[in-house]
């Protein structure tokens, strides 16, 4: 069954059918049943809020190719900000032989050329901004190698680690436009 949307935002998304269990918000809810998806096109568990959702959300696009967009928040950075700011508890800091393959602008380009989009706060000091840029540098790259370059997409604004209304509201309406049919 295809997985027709991982939405990282502040809730994890994976594949039902990978065993996790259905857990849906209200707002998730109308979101994925009101957008004309259905249910039985949804596949989704949702979870609660939980920092580093945007990385493995990263991590599971770019494993699964059935994953048709992607949106990841409370996030990723590149492992040289990661550790300038001693930022020691991102698992990014332990991928064997990450460092020497690119680091995360490498593993967000194997997404491409499918949608992603980064919503991101500029004062975040768990993912801070300019390694949210480093990354999103390397990857954009291929992503127009691919003829892809719009497909990468970022929504910043001020504020500290938080997942707003306002950036719920822009991934929503990110994810309608790849993901909702047209009428």
């Amino acid at each position: 069954m295809d997985i027709d949307v991982v939405l990282a935002l502040s809730y994890f998304v994976v594949d039902q059918d990978a065993g996790y269990r259905m857990s849906i918000t209200r707002r998730e809810s109308l979101w994925l049943f009101g957008s004309g998806l259905g249910a039985a096109a949804v596949p989704l568990y949702v979870g609660s809020h939980d920092s580093l959702a945007g990385q493995k959300v990263l991590d599971r696009a770019r494993l699964d190719p059935r994953i048709r967009a992607a949106v990841s928040s409370c996030g990723f950075g590149s492992l040289r900000t990661l550790k300038r700011d001693r930022i020691n508890h991102n698992y990014a800091l332990f991928v064997p032989g990450l460092a020497d393959n690119g680091d995360y602008g490498a593993v967000l380009a194997l997404v491409a050329p499918r949608p992603f989009l980064v919503v991101a706060r500029t004062d975040d000091p768990i993912f801070p901004k300019d390694g949210i840029e480093e990354t999103l540098t390397a990857a954009r790259r291929v992503y127009v190698a691919k003829g892809a370059s719009d497909l990468l997409t970022t929504f910043f604004e001020p504020g500290t680690h938080a997942f707003s209304p306002t950036m719920r509201a822009t991934a929503y309406a990110w994810l309608d436009q790849w993901l909702v049919p047209a009428k």
